[in-house]
């Protein structure tokens, strides 16, 4: 899933006449759109608001098709909406992510799986209109922002105002990449292109938070600064008042005007005040990837609100260089919504030659730069079949999809509020279906509200051979 995020400036628009040549069949439209130009590979939109409308644009090319146009493409194994993305890349000399994963499955569903958990899923990417904007490293680029996806866990947001180190940034997380083919870069390898975290930002696509904190000005008041992780309130990662603090390293910034762009790392003896009486000592950063970052856990008795402050020294006995404060409220000692997951793959053998799997995903997207944060669903439905002893992906007569989610407070009881449908604690309730399809997918983005967890029901459908069988899935999920 990408994160497309940053607010920018109204974009400027031209009218431009569209027209796509699909298989014995033209299709004109007139939209309110610039398309995007390429650099270095990369799709380039002036600002965010001009990469929505682009979304917007080829989702509702290739998402409402005419009976003509089903008619037409119900004659091929080949996804209709994979067929006039092609189109639409194609005319302005773009290859995606999307035609190159698609391509790629095609290709090894002719030889087929021995077992459908080796299928691979790219979802996870995004939508396919998502997709559509990456090129092959997973890039795009939107206003002065480099946006890249690392794998399923990490996004990347580089900042492009000044030329020079954005270049050199991109350049060293794409050698990573080539040392890495499977995305399981090191976290502490991203962080060590810009400990200061101006120019490269981090992103948690499991969290759904911005790691590490930004230093600030390139001209510091100080000459050390302190940067890392503080977790907390969080059902997945532990118990309601367990805080975690997490890569906590202390960066020298005046080392800006030496060569490091980002800062430099040193080794640091840390002193921790919780708030309530409760402190530690002498604790030595010297963990990590290059020795020097430090990670505690603590548990708070009482809730409450309470103020962290972290003091770095550069020897045990040494003066304060730089202080960290935090505010936190602990809301609850339960542990009672613990152990939840935010997605899970289902799979379902409902006869003897054919199957089903659904990829369920609860998941959360940031906005830059006022952090607000909005909650996203996701269910895809794939069909199966047998054949020769391999299972391929395979058409059916109709699959459907109806999706229900609720929301639940710290107490684990559902969220009352008068923005969720009937009071009950529902913030989704979506429902689609479709003929002759191998898969039908369902991405539904919905509120703001702050939330510690939730439930995904997904009630799904597949007829075949006019034989209609449902089942019923659920997913908890962490917020």
């Amino acid at each position: 899933m990408l994160v497309f995020s940053i607010i920018f400036a109204s974009c400027q628009k031209e009218k431009k006449n569209i027209n796509f040549n699909y298989p014995n069949k033209t299709i004109s439209g007139n939209f309110d759109l610039s398309m995007p130009s390429i650099e270095d590979g990369m799709l380039v939109f002036n600002d965010n608001l001009h990469y929505e409308r682009y979304i917007e644009y080829i989702d509702s090319l290739s998402s409402n098709l005419t009976e003509e146009q089903e008619l037409l493409y119900s004659e091929t194994d080949l996804d209709p909406q994979e067929i006039i993305l092609d189109s639409i890349e194609s005319s302005i000399g773009f290859i995606s992510l999307r035609k190159l994963n698609y391509e790629n499955l095609i290709a090894e569903n002719e030889i087929g799986w021995d077992d459908i958990m080796n299928i691979p899923d790219y979802s996870d990417f995004g939508s396919n209109s998502e997709q559509s904007t990456l090129n092959s490293k997973k890039e795009v680029k939107i206003g002065n922002n480099v946006r890249k996806l690392i794998s399923n866990k990490y996004e990347i947001i580089i900042n492009n105002e000044i030329d020079v180190i954005s270049t050199h940034i991109l350049s060293e997380v794409r050698i990573l990449e080539r040392n890495y083919p499977n995305g399981d870069i090191p976290l502490e390898y991203l962080r060590n292109l810009d400990y200061s975290m101006n120019y490269l930002k981090i992103f948690d696509l499991e969290r759904g938070e911005l790691l590490f904190d930004s230093i600030g000005s390139s001209v510091p008041l100080n000459e050390y600064a302190i940067s890392g992780n503080l977790f907390y309130g969080d059902p997945c990662f532990g118990q309601f008042n367990q805080i975690t603090l997490n890569g906590f390293t202390l960066v020298q910034v005046s080392s800006w005007f030496q060569g490091y762009p980002g800062g430099s790392a040193h080794v640091a003896w840390y002193d921790i005040d919780f708030g309530n009486g409760d402190f530690v000592n002498n604790i030595q950063g010297n963990g990590g990837q290059f020795g020097v970052t430090f990670n505690q856990m603590y548990i708070y008795p009482n809730s409450g609100n309470y103020n962290i402050t972290i003091n770095a020294k550069l020897s045990a006995n040494g003066p304060i260089v730089a202080t960290k404060t935090y505010n936190i409220e602990i809301t609850s000692n339960s542990s009672a919504c613990n152990n939840k997951k935010k997605s899970n793959f289902f799979y379902w053998n409902y006869t003897t030659d054919y199957k089903a799997s659904l990829n369920l995903k609860f998941y959360k997207l940031i906005h830059l730069p006022n952090m607000s944060t909005n909650k996203h669903v996701k269910a895809y439905l794939k069909n199966y079949k047998k054949k020769n002893n391999k299972w391929k992906i395979e058409k059916t007569d109709r699959m459907s999809i109806h999706v229900e989610s609720k929301a639940y407070d710290e107490k684990c009881e559902p969220h009352d509020d008068p923005f969720f449908v009937n009071n009950s604690g529902y913030w989704t309730l979506t429902s689609v279906f479709k003929d002759n399809t191998n898969s039908l997918k369902i991405f539904n983005s919905s509120m703001t509200k702050k939330l510690y967890y939730n439930t995904i029901e997904a009630s799904i459908s597949i007829k075949n051979n006019n034989i209609i069988y449902t089942k019923n899935y659920t997913l908890s999920a962490c917020n």
